[in-house]
């Protein structure tokens, strides 16, 4: 896991007190992917490699600036519509992020709406991740089935989309991941004035998470 040491800026007494009410509790978090993972438009691009719209998706790579898009602008002046081609002067670690960052988008959609339809529930139950070997009848609980179909069907998806024959190497398999995440070891170390923020205060604090959970969501979570 990972071990996080944060000063928290801004407060209100009140700010103060919601996160002061945390000591000493079991901490369930929903296990959501954070913002870093879909960045500007990361899960719109995997979005269109899956759906094949490998010219959306060098489009959406073209919104940013830098060496290698200005690379994808060269390539397609010289070859015009080899969209594939030009996206593949992308790092493969990269091409592969935007897959698994729509893979998190839709896991993110999944956990929301269970959720919304499950308020008071505590149970650590297994979410899917789709990808190309994910079967439905693997999921047992039936409102969370529901959901995941009903939510695969809005985007017009099924698993064998993520084989992309024209990419075999941005192939990207399923899986589960845990609905909920467990805060440990959360402690407050300091609460003082915020000399950044006139009449507002700050709290540092710490704790720990599990590998592939994210502290921005863990903030989140305090302030929600």
């Amino acid at each position: 896991g990972n071990k996080f040491t944060i000063t928290i800026r801004n407060l209100s007494n009140d700010g103060i007190k919601k996160i002061q009410s945390l000591e000493n509790k079991i901490i369930k978090i929903p296990n959501l992917f954070g913002p870093q993972r879909f960045s500007k438009n990361n899960h719109l691009v995997g979005k269109a490699m899956i759906k094949r719209n490998f010219r959306k998706a060098a489009g959406l790579v073209l919104e940013n600036n830098g060496i290698i898009e200005n690379k994808i602008k060269y390539y397609l002046i010289k070859n015009k519509n080899n969209y594939i081609e030009a996206l593949r002067l992308i790092p493969l670690k990269t091409r592969k992020l935007f897959v698994h960052s729509y893979q998190s988008f839709l896991f993110n959609k999944i956990i929301e709406t269970y959720l919304k339809h499950n308020k008071n529930s505590q149970k650590n139950i297994k979410i899917p991740l789709i990808g190309f070997d994910f079967e439905s009848n693997s999921v047992k609980n039936a409102s969370l089935k529901n959901i995941f179909k009903k939510t695969i069907e809005k985007e017009r998806l099924t698993s064998r989309d993520f084989i992309i024959n024209q990419m075999p190497e941005l192939t990207s398999e399923g899986g589960f991941r845990e609905l909920f995440f467990d805060l440990k070891d959360f402690k407050i170390l300091e609460i003082g004035k915020d000399e950044l923020n006139k009449n507002k205060k700050k709290i540092k604090i710490n704790f720990t998470l599990p590998k592939s959970c994210y502290a921005t969501v863990a903030l989140g979570f305090f302030f929600q």
